[in-house]
């Protein structure tokens, strides 16, 4: 969480290698890997969480990110219906519908991931774009305003150099007459 991604790894191989069957090391591990574009690695780890658990929340939703098929977003789709306060299958649909440019279905999902996790610089930043894309300036320039101010907080991963300027682009096409 700190953005140490080299250490979380280091201590995320520890754990699996002390316990090969904890879910969390292989959750975190295929995180990592998805994270450093090492789709084949997160592939395994995420299927190895999945045997020793077919429920896995994250796991589903990071093979979703791997896989994008029809099945995958229905399983996602499942789960969230499932457990509703799950948030790793709804920033991975949610994703996944901001990648296949669906925007309104993207804004409801990030819209609700934020409500499970409103401190959470990304999320509230993802959330942005898709209202920006969906046509909701004035919301949009709100949800860009609570981005940056939480990634002053915390790390994150979008660029707040980017988000800055769409916020002013936002906020000066406001203020034209």
């Amino acid at each position: 969480m700190a953005g140490d991604t080299v250490r979380a790894e280091a201590l995320y191989r520890a754990a699996h290698h002390i316990a090969p069957t904890d879910v969390d090391a292989l959750r975190g591990l295929g995180a990592l890997a998805l994270q450093a574009l090492r789709p084949l690695d997160a592939e395994a780890y995420f299927t190895a969480s999945l045997d020793l658990d077919p429920t896995d929340p994250v796991a589903i939703a990071g093979l979703s990110l791997i896989r994008p098929d029809t099945a995958t977003e229905t399983r996602l789709r499942l789960r969230i219906a499932g457990q509703t306060d799950a948030l790793a299958p709804r920033l991975a649909l949610a994703e996944r519908l901001a990648r296949e440019q669906r925007w309104a279905e993207a804004r409801r999902s990030y819209a609700l991931a934020h409500a499970l996790t409103p401190a959470d610089p990304d999320i509230t930043y993802n959330l942005a774009v898709s209202l920006d894309h969906s046509g909701q300036r004035h919301l949009a320039a709100d949800h860009y305003r609570m981005a940056l101010d939480l990634a002053a907080q915390q790390p994150a991963r979008f660029n707040p150099s980017q988000c800055a300027a769409r916020l002013h682009a936002l906020t000066s096409v406001e203020a034209s007459p």
